[in-house]
């Protein structure tokens, strides 16, 4: 059947998100659905589909899975108060016969609602998808705005409530610190920047900086193949699956240029102050051991 998406604002653990291309939420009868898988991420929970079978599990990620589901999450971070789906668009939503396990339980949707397919993505009731996670999205259809925390954001802000108000603190502090110190009696490091001295960064800040960009592309890279994976299994004929390995050893060679230009970049920075360029090799050694690792999992997919 024909059916109109709506425009809405994807908001969860406080944060706006967006929906993958091709993606939408729609409404059927007066009931609200949404992609089971998306939502699923959302809300930080690991989802299988068994096309053998038609049974969708959605379960607890383990720690690593975490990691690559909020990195998948923040790539797909929108702009607060901006629409996260695409409406007024007409799909085609067919009905589909399948079974639903949430955390280990069976769920069934209530009588008379049905899930459907759209572009290869199951949908279901938005309520059906609180009451079985347990989690209650809320769904503002004056706003335009549907909203959830996931569990682990929760646990989270329990946990930290009170280091988290310290942490902002200390950082507001320091930062009302370096400023008095610039605009001063020209003291310290305030003075050499008035001065316009430009501070020789430490071994350290290149090295911190160097962290954080391979970590993110680390991050990035398990998250797309988690997705390239998730793709696979989900293809129906060999040349579908053949496709996918082609993308998958497309994005090694990307990840790999992108991997150069930040050693590049490193290098460059360590040599230019006077420092040891040998952790450039231990950072190539690695990422040598994770380029191996993936290759072996696309061979694996072929086999």
């Amino acid at each position: 059947m024909k059916v109109q998406t709506s425009a809405f604002e994807l908001v969860f653990d406080g944060k706006t998100v967006n929906l993958p291309d091709g993606q939408f939420i729609f409404v059927n009868q007066g009931t609200s659905y949404v992609p089971v898988r998306f939502i699923s991420y959302a809300l930080q929970k690991k989802v299988v589909w068994d096309s053998a079978t038609k049974k969708v599990t959605v379960t607890e990620p383990s720690a690593n899975e975490l990691t690559v589901l909020r990195e998948y999450l923040m790539n797909a971070a929108g702009e607060k108060g901006k629409q996260s789906s695409v409406g007024g668009t007409t799909v085609t939503a067919s009905p589909i016969s399948a079974a639903f396990v949430f955390d280990g339980v069976a769920r069934n949707l209530p009588a008379g609602q049905s899930a459907f397919i759209v572009n290869n993505s199951i949908y279901v009731p938005v309520r059906f998808m609180s009451e079985s996670i347990g989690t209650q999205i809320k769904w503002d259809s004056a706003n335009h705005r549907i909203s959830g925390e996931s569990k682990s954001y929760r646990e989270e802000q329990q946990s930290n409530g009170d280091d988290g108000g310290k942490s902002d603190g200390s950082t507001g502090g320091e930062q009302g610190t370096n400023n008095g110190t610039s605009s001063g009696n020209g003291t310290g490091a305030g003075s050499a920047g008035g001065s316009g001295v430009v501070n020789k960064p430490t071994y350290e800040q290149i090295k911190s900086e160097a962290d954080s960009k391979l970590e993110s592309l680390y991050n990035s890279a398990k998250s797309s193949f988690l997705s390239l994976a998730q793709q696979y299994l989900s293809a129906t004929d060999k040349a579908a699956k053949q496709t996918i390995y082609a993308q998958g050893e497309a994005y090694l060679s990307d990840i790999t240029s992108q991997f150069n230009a930040i050693l590049s970049d490193t290098e460059a920075k360590l040599t230019a102050n006077g420092y040891s360029t040998a952790i450039i090799q231990e950072y190539r050694n690695r990422f040598d051991s994770e380029i191996a690792a993936g290759r072996q999992t696309l061979a694996a997919m072929m086999k």
